[in-house]
């Protein structure tokens, strides 16, 4: 029995979308996320030495991916939530005492 063009199509379909997922989660690196604590128009603005606590502490929170993405790419249209902001300011104070 051969194989049907629809089953082909499908046996395809899942090969690709198990690849597309293997891609990555949506997450920026710590590196694009600390270019971005460190742009001048920076909107999670970090005193320099503190950038890669920070962009650290950023790839490993519970934020959403969209918050830490506008981070990296220093969307400043972004709307940012309360979490956002607290989230900001425990980080501010955890990287100025970890340094």
């Amino acid at each position: 029995m051969t194989p049907r063009p629809a089953s082909r199509l499908l046996t395809v379909l899942a090969v690709a979308a198990l690849t597309l997922s293997a891609c990555g989660d949506g997450r920026p690196s710590v590196e694009e996320i600390e270019k971005g604590v460190v742009a001048d128009d920076s909107i999670f603005p970090i005193p320099a030495q503190d950038a890669e606590c920070a962009a650290t502490r950023l790839a490993e929170s519970k934020l959403p991916d969209e918050d830490v993405l506008a981070v990296a790419e220093a969307d400043a249209k972004h709307e940012k939530s309360n979490q956002f902001w607290d989230f900001y300011t425990e980080t501010l104070s955890e990287c100025a005492t970890a340094g």
